[in-house]
């Protein structure tokens, strides 16, 4: 659910950014999503 949150707009992040989360979403997944968002 937080990854969707984190591409609203966004149609080709999503893919590779799946990917990352995908191996620790409860490790990185607050951090991911800033990163993310900082640098879209």
């Amino acid at each position: 659910m937080k990854v969707e949150t984190s591409g609203p707009g966004t149609g080709a992040p999503p893919l590779p950014h799946r990917g990352i989360h995908h191996v620790e979403p409860a490790k990185l997944s607050p951090t991911r999503i800033v990163v993310d968002g900082s640098t879209c």
